[in-house]
């Protein structure tokens, strides 16, 4: 059962439960890219790829990175970051397993990050590494404000 909470924006009162994406609420939600190389592979070294959008006004708390097909041709290491660090999210996790990889890089230790502007999670594919049959789920756990 939700709890029924109310607050005033300047003097009007705004009813709301907690756990509802309500207009003038922030709300948590989980979004999710979804990448498949077998549709756009990364065969160029150092190679990136923007797999979600993140609108403007987002406070990520964490990213989980899910593997659900492994890399066959090799057992690359794969990072999820944005337009700032490649790595800020999830740095080096292994694609030869089925796994679900919490994020651990600079933005968590932070707190999360707020994207004052509009931005992508991106996944980057280090030097000497292909990604030809990888499938895997970007999630990020976040507020919309």
């Amino acid at each position: 059962m939700a709890t029924a909470f109310t607050t005033y924006t300047d003097g009007e009162v705004v009813a709301a439960k907690s756990g509802g994406s309500y207009t003038g609420t922030p709300s948590f939600t989980v979004l999710t890219g979804i990448y498949d190389a077998t549709r756009r592979n990364m065969t160029v070294d150092g190679d990136t790829m923007a797999v979600l959008n993140i609108p403007a006004g987002t406070v990520v708390h964490n990213v989980v990175l899910e593997v659900i097909t492994v890399e066959a041709t090799a057992t690359p290491t794969i990072s999820v970051g944005d337009g700032n660090g490649t790595s800020s999210w999830v740095s080096g996790a292994s694609t030869a397993s089925v796994a679900k990889i919490l994020g651990g890089g600079a933005y968590v230790a932070a707190g999360g990050k707020l994207y004052a502007t509009a931005d992508t999670l991106d996944l980057l594919m280090p030097a000497g590494d292909d990604a030809t049959t990888l499938v895997c789920k970007v999630h990020a756990l976040c507020t919309i404000i």
